[in-house]
C-alpha cells in the first residue's frame, strides 16, 4: 500500500513539473499566433485594430479559459483516474506549441533558443510518458494497482 502511495506522489509531482515547463512555450507560441493575426492587416490602422480587439478578447475571455483549462488539466493529473488525460493535454499541448514557434520563428536557431525550447520537449516526454503509463484498462496500469481478495 505505503509503494501504491508513494507512485502515486511522485507521478502526480511530475506531472505538476510537466505543466511547469510547458507553459513558456505555450505563451511564447500563443503570443507568435496573436501577433501574425495582428500583422496579417493590410495597413498600420488594420493592424492596431487587429492588436486592439485581440487585446480586448484576451481581457474579456482569453485569460480567463487559459486560467481555467490549466486548472482543469492541473487537476486531471492529481487524480488517479484521470491523470492519462492531463498528461496527453499536456504532451499535446507541448507538441503543438513546439510546432508554432518552430514554424513561426526565424529560419535557423541558435544554441540558446534551442535551450530555450527544451523545456518543452522534457515536458512532451513526461506528458507522453505518463499518459502511455497510466491509459485505462491496459496491461502496464494493471501492475501498479493494488488488488484486494474479498473472501480472505
Amino acid at each position: 500500500m505505503r509503494d501504491n502511495s508513494r507512485r502515486h506522489g511522485l507521478r502526480t509531482l511530475l506531472h505538476l513539473i510537466s505543466v511547469a515547463l510547458l507553459l513558456p512555450n505555450l505563451l511564447l507560441a500563443c503570443g507568435f499566433l496573436l501577433l501574425g493575426h495582428a500583422v496579417a492587416g493590410a495597413g498600420i490602422f488594420d493592424f492596431i485594430y487587429r492588436a486592439l480587439s485581440s487585446a480586448l478578447w484576451l481581457v474579456t475571455w482569453g485569460a480567463l479559459g487559459f486560467a481555467v483549462a490549466m486548472i482543469a488539466i492541473v487537476a486531471c493529473g492529481v487524480t488517479r483516474r484521470w491523470r492519462w488525460l492531463g498528461a496527453l493535454c499536456v504532451a499535446l499541448l507541448s507538441l503543438v506549441s513546439g510546432v508554432v514557434v518552430i514554424a513561426l520563428g526565424a529560419g535557423s536557431y541558435s544554441v540558446g533558443q534551442w535551450f530555450f525550447l527544451s523545456p518543452g520537449v522534457v515536458s512532451l516526454g513526461i506528458g507522453g510518458w505518463l499518459s502511455w503509463s497510466e491509459w485505462p484498462g491496459s496491461l502496464r496500469n494493471r501492475n501498479h494497482t493494488q488488488r484486494v481478495d474479498p473472501h480472505p
